[in-house]
């Protein structure tokens, strides 16, 4: 899961899923960038009361020749600590709790190697995030960045991987909120 690790400390640096790919291709595979990834979340309330939940749905959609294989999915928030993040699991359709977090305010989604989560360009994939505000969150602003695909491997019309090939994050909308006592 090279990856998925690489993504994951990428995005703690603020880089982008498709400077993560790119960076973490087998030796041989010369990096190129074949297309453009959109990212959006919507749900998020202006104000929130501490001790409560709410649920959010990231959208992302790329444009490539190729298809987008989901390894994973992730979300930052620009606060830690008090703070549960669950998965609307997009393979079994039932909530699961984070797969783990990189410590800075990152959460993702382990999609199991089994199932293959394959979106064709244009596609408008998405992935509903329920976030737990805790008696102990810090009161105040947070802001959420998708990061949705965390992980992902870019496919080739005959189905196998493309080495080499990833995407550069061409729009991304975040959204923050307020949490009060």
């Amino acid at each position: 899961m090279g990856l998925v690790a690489a993504v994951g400390l990428l995005a703690g640096l603020g880089a982008g899923a498709g400077t993560a790919a790119a960076a973490t291709h087998a030796a041989g595979a010369q990096p190129r960038d074949i297309g453009s990834l959109y990212e959006a979340i919507n749900g998020v309330p202006a104000h929130v009361k501490r001790g409560t939940s709410i649920t959010v749905t990231m959208w992302y959609m790329e444009r490539s020749p190729d298809s987008i294989q989901v390894l994973d999915d992730g979300i930052s928030l620009s606060r830690t600590g008090g703070v549960r993040v669950d998965w609307l699991d997009p393979v079994t359709n039932k909530w699961e709790p984070t797969s783990g977090s990189w410590g800075n305010g990152s959460y993702y989604l382990q999609i199991p190697s089994k199932s293959r989560l394959v979106y064709r360009p244009g596609f408008w994939a998405h992935v509903s995030v329920r976030i737990t505000f805790t008696k102990s969150a810090r009161l105040g602003a947070y802001y959420l960045f998708p990061n949705a695909p965390y992980g992902y491997s870019m496919l080739a019309k005959s189905g196998r991987e493309d080495p080499g090939a990833y995407i550069t994050q061409a729009r991304f909308s975040s959204s923050s909120l307020n949490l009060h006592a």
